[in-house]
């Protein structure tokens, strides 16, 4: 009787999202990386993984989105053994969009992607809930609530995050308010933006000033700046990043902060080698954090480009080592498929060990 049931709840299910259409979109990305870690150990490893996006219009006042990920599946390891066949599926985002024709704005409730601007704060997929209004009083405007950590169901302890974040021509402000009501701590984060474009030059800037309580401590302040620049001469682009913060740093939910390098950040080509970086502009560190970096792209030809970056990153003001990298890309099918070889080198302060990176990652979107 209950494998009846289950038989019959199943088909019920396949009947219905069949009866449903959708849009498919998706992501393939394989990946292959030779490193040494902070003990200048050799190593390295491949990894795959698939994305795969359904959306569906199932009235004209409310969607459906959802974003299911196969993965990430390192070669030979776990669920990639020779035996290995359990790959792990994950629901990445899974939420409804109704519209508030009254207000003319839309309201996201589920498992949702959101980043601020500089991704310095928050650049992830989250459970909660996103009001958004094209115009507010004149101003782009995004709602939040994000549901952090529901801890004992029970009991008061949860972390829970709400923010604003409103753009208009040039100029943006995020304002966030997070609460652990576990170990009685919260933060009051401001941070305004500016971006500018004028003819070949670009420049963006971000600036924060965190607020911090926690019981039985004194209140802190931390406080610094994300500085992007750019200029295109002729096939080339040219760039700079500075990122500041002050010792207090800045509470982060789930950064993705790209500055240009690989063993000091997240990199475009590989995110997963970053030997020396682990937010280190966050609170906790009890250092400031200063990094610049000068990074340069040329369009060699219609399908191959190519890439380097070299910075430095100091901590406390003091100098912690340099960075190194370059690669090539290539369109091996316009708009569908690419390929890009890359290498990085880590030099550390004098006595430490050298890292490197070398990579390939070849990706395909549809």
């Amino acid at each position: 009787m209950k494998k009846l049931v289950a038989i019959m709840i199943a088909l019920a299910l396949t009947t219905a999202i069949f009866a449903v259409s959708f849009d498919y979109s998706g992501e393939l990305r394989t990946r292959a990386a030779m490193y040494n870690d902070s003990s200048e150990r050799d190593g390295g490893h491949i990894d795959s993984r698939f994305q795969l996006r359904m959306d569906s219009e199932l009235h004209s006042d409310l969607q459906l989105g959802v974003l299911f990920e196969v993965g990430d599946v390192v070669w030979g390891n776990g669920d990639g053994t020779i035996s290995g066949g359990s790959v792990n599926i994950k629901t990445n985002e899974l939420y409804l969009d109704y519209a508030i024709k009254a207000i003319d704005a839309k309201l996201r409730f589920g498992r949702q992607y959101w980043a601020d601007h500089a991704s310095l704060v928050l650049d992830d997929n989250f459970n909660g809930i996103m009001l958004s209004k094209e115009d507010l009083f004149g101003f782009k405007t995004d709602l939040g609530y994000i549901k952090g950590v529901e801890d004992s169901l029970n009991a008061k302890d949860d972390y829970n995050v709400f923010l604003a974040n409103l753009e208009k021509n040039i100029f943006g402000l995020m304002a966030m308010y997070g609460k652990n009501q576990l170990n009685r701590a919260a933060n009051f984060t401001l941070m305004p933006y500016l971006t500018l474009e004028l003819n070949d030059l670009s420049l963006d800037a971000t600036f924060f000033v965190d607020y911090q309580t926690e019981r039985g401590t004194e209140d802190k302040i931390g406080f610094g700046t994300s500085l992007k620049g750019g200029v295109k001469i002729d096939n080339a682009n040219i760039g700079f990043d500075i990122l500041y913060a002050s010792e207090e740093g800045l509470t982060v939910i789930s950064p993705y902060y790209m500055s240009g390098l690989y063993l000091w950040g997240y990199g475009a080509c590989h995110d997963g080698v970053g030997i020396h970086w682990d937010s280190d502009y966050a609170t906790g560190s009890g250092l400031s954090y200063l990094s610049w970096v000068g990074k340069a792209e040329i369009n060699i030809s219609e399908p191959l480009q190519a890439f380097s970056a070299i910075g430095t990153v100091l901590q406390d003001m003091e100098y912690m080592g340099v960075e190194y990298n370059g690669g090539v890309r290539y369109q091996l099918i316009p708009e569908l498929f690419r390929a890009s070889l890359f290498g990085a080198v880590s030099v550390p302060e004098a006595g430490a060990d050298y890292n490197y990176l070398l990579g390939v990652n070849g990706t395909v979107n549809f």
